[in-house]
């Protein structure tokens, strides 16, 4: 029994988190196995004919129909213990434990889906981020859209010649903080079109955010073309550069773009949603930003030693050894 409803609310919560766990941890180990299930309904195309649309930009990518169904299926067999509740209704299901009711709605969307209801946002340590961002406390909250312009100048890959320089990417160094272009002809592109950076512009990269490839635009890679995998934010006056970056770099707004990030193997967060994201703005921030970048400077220094350190470990060691084999 329970003596207030606090208690009861606290217990619901532990046993939906200890099965939300369990399922998660069958989920996982069964990745594998999920995924040619998932694959192999969308091989044999007549058996859906009729019956739900094809994602118009790749006819052998999956169908979010599949997935769901496929799913609920998983569920039942995963977990014969669970009795069924009713009749599953497409990708909702129903099942009855020895403690619980719970109740599954099975998620899937195509990236730029524009009915994406964010479910992962309901977990937790989800909802705590997001609440940071957006419950003013001491700091106005300002979305980029306000404080930066995002750019745009789109180039035809076509129109351009082998020399140019191209960033993807790879070519960002989230731990030294350093962009390394690639010429065209050596790189190559699969994108037809890219866009123009200039220096002083912060590039963001969409995908896989939670890497923290964002960096400054230095003066020799004015004018490079970027992918459009990336962000290009160009300053409005009023706001610091250096407190907007390491603000954009820090741990809870990565974690912030990825649990906005789609699409179960590319993971990016759109354009449209980053413009909408809100960062703590004080007063002070351009003195907050001189002091966070010079001990972010004095970081990557030691880093950058330690890396040095270590490639000469590595090489000693690798001499010993071929001296030894002679």
């Amino acid at each position: 029994m329970f003596g207030h409803r606090d208690e009861l609310s606290a217990h619901i919560k532990e046993v939906e988190r200890n099965y939300m766990k369990k399922v998660f941890t069958a989920f996982t180990s069964d990745a594998q196995q999920f995924r040619s299930w998932y694959e192999h309904a969308n091989t044999v195309k007549d058996t859906w004919v009729g019956k739900m649309g094809i994602d118009p930009r790749n006819e052998i990518s999956s169908w979010s129909q599949v997935g769901e169904t496929i799913f609920v299926g998983w569920l039942y067999r995963t977990f014969p213990d669970w009795i069924p509740a009713g009749l599953p209704i497409g990708s909702e299901a129903r099942v009855l434990t020895s403690d619980s009711v719970i109740h599954f709605d099975v998620k899937t969307h195509r990236e730029k889906d524009s009915d994406l209801d964010r479910t992962q946002d309901v977990r937790p340590e989800h909802r705590e981020i997001i609440n940071t961002f957006s419950n003013e406390k001491l700091y106005p909250l300002v979305a980029l859209s306000e404080i930066a312009n995002f750019e745009a100048e789109r180039v035809n890959i076509a129109k351009i010649g082998n020399d140019a320089m191209i960033i993807e990417t790879g070519d960002v160094d989230p731990t030294f903080r350093t962009v390394s272009p690639k010429k065209l002809n050596n790189a190559g592109t699969a994108y037809k079109t890219l866009r123009r950076v200039h220096t002083g512009d912060i590039l963001i990269s969409r995908r896989r955010p939670y890497r923290g490839a964002i960096v400054e635009i230095p003066e020799n890679c004015d004018g490079a073309l970027a992918i459009p995998e990336f962000s290009i934010l160009r300053m409005k006056d009023g706001y610091d550069r250096k407190y907007i970056l390491e603000i954009l770099r820090s741990k809870p707004f990565l974690d912030l773009m990825t649990i906005f990030s789609t699409g179960e193997m590319s993971n990016r967060i759109s354009e449209q949603d980053l413009k909408r994201l809100r960062i703590p703005i004080p007063r002070n921030h351009v003195e907050i930003g001189q002091k966070i970048d010079e001990i972010s400077q004095e970081i990557v220094n030691l880093e950058r030693e330690i890396s040095d350190r270590k490639r000469m470990l590595s090489s000693i060691a690798k001499n010993i050894i071929l001296q030894a084999e002679e």
